[in-house]
């Protein structure tokens, strides 16, 4: 995951879209500017949390023991504790209500602990309060988005795009909703414009591969997880999919290494080590077969997800 760098939002993306590897993968990068703040939550399976801090300037400064108690939480929320933080944006918020950052933030902690209903809640308060804002909308979209509400998710989406045309984390989660839609020529658009704006974005690569395999076209999802792997040859799910393109182009022995690769990365890769398993069956790859069925078979009994039914019996 992307470290923290300044002046950067924090988000997060992933997806399952086929077993056992297509799984959109999270980007993370956190601010650690000290000024006003609005943090992003997005959700996606597997249904974890992940934040986008942005700035902005303030529009009527808070009174100085107000203003020490608002940084003081967004100090906390920056450190983790997003319960503390809430309850000091509450502070603030019994005195200036309609103080965009803290209900904005307090929107986010109620994300993080759990509590969607209340966070989508805050959110749209921030929004009545300045709907010029167009991290607010992107925010909004996510949380949407976690909870399945999709056309919802990608109206918030349009409208922090028409707001900042060049916001390329919201195209790439644009394009995730279109996914789960089955929009997929759409959902292609929304990576490209990802990569219009961030052309070193390795989500957006990654993320365009998944949709170009779900179109039917292999040989440019492969060239998609080849420009994703040149930037981040970490990215265990790319490896993963581009074996999946490759075994679609019938390049099984290439399909069996580029598995092999993203095991090397997450060895429990769920229901990967019987795909890879099978895949050296079928180019008669016998040299680690009886090793390799005995770890299966002892997976299978304890009930780790190694394989997907049927393909290695």
């Amino acid at each position: 995951m992307p470290r923290a760098a300044i002046g950067c939002a924090q988000h997060w993306l992933t997806r399952a879209t086929r077993p056992p590897c297509s799984t959109r993968r999270p980007a993370r990068v956190i601010s650690s500017r000290p000024t006003h703040a609005w943090w992003t939550c997005g959700a996606a399976a597997p249904r974890q949390r992940i934040f986008t801090l942005s700035r902005k300037k303030a529009k009527a400064a808070l009174p100085p023991a107000l203003q020490a108690r608002y940084r003081e939480a967004v100090s906390l929320h920056q450190a983790g504790q997003p319960a503390r933080a809430s309850a000091l944006y509450a502070e603030v918020l019994k005195v200036r209500p309609r103080h965009f950052d803290s209900l904005h933030l307090r929107g986010v902690a109620a994300l993080q602990l759990g509590d969607t209903e209340r966070g989508i809640g805050w959110l749209e308060a921030a929004i009545k309060v300045d709907g010029s804002v167009a991290p607010a909308h992107f925010n909004l979209g996510n949380a949407r988005l976690g909870v399945g509400q999709l056309e919802a998710a990608i109206g918030c989406f349009d409208r922090a795009l028409a707001l900042q045309p060049d916001y390329a984390q919201a195209w790439i989660n644009r394009g995730n909703a279109l996914l789960d839609l089955r929009r997929l020529p759409q959902a292609l658009d929304s990576y490209d414009r990802a990569l219009a704006c961030k052309a070193d974005y390795v989500d957006a690569w990654y993320n365009r591969g998944n949709a170009l395999l779900d179109l039917g076209r292999p040989a440019d999802a492969l060239a998609s997880y080849d420009r994703a792997l040149a930037l981040d040859a970490g990215h265990s799910q790319a490896w993963c999919n581009r074996g999946k393109a490759l075994a679609d182009r019938q390049a099984l022995s290439a399909a069996a290494e580029s598995y092999a690769r993203a095991l090397a990365l997450r060895p429990g890769y769920p229901f990967l080590f019987g795909t890879w398993l099978h895949t050296c069956m079928k180019v008669c790859d016998w040299a680690a077969y009886t090793e390799s069925a005995a770890r299966l078979q002892q997976g299978i009994v304890a009930g780790d997800a190694v394989s997907p039914p049927f393909p290695v019996l």
